[in-house]
């Protein structure tokens, strides 16, 4: 998915239209759709998300941070749980 959409886009080259000198109409039409092309391209190679999917997986990264989080604080209080056990002989596990 492209950051810029067919609007920005069409935009940004009509307002690029308008700073060139007035010159005649077909080498304007011209110009106008090779620039369209070629920026196009680049933004294609960029390889570029939509702001809604860099919002979806910061929530996700988010969601997968607080997870681990707890996960990494009940490993912790497991540690100090074992740690604290008194130390148990091999042969009381053995029938």
């Amino acid at each position: 998915m492209a950051l810029f959409s067919a609007r920005k886009l069409d935009d940004f080259v009509q307002w690029l239209m308008r700073q060139l000198p007035e010159s005649g109409d077909e080498m304007r039409s011209e110009f106008e759709k090779k620039l369209r092309a070629g920026l196009e391209s680049a933004l294609k190679k960029m390889n570029l998300v939509s702001r809604e999917e860099y919002d979806v997986q910061t929530v996700l990264l988010d969601r997968l941070r607080k997870k681990l989080d707890a996960l990494e604080r009940r490993l912790d209080q497991l540690e100090k749980e074992t740690d604290e056990a008194p130390s148990q002989s091999p042969d009381r596990f053995v029938n």
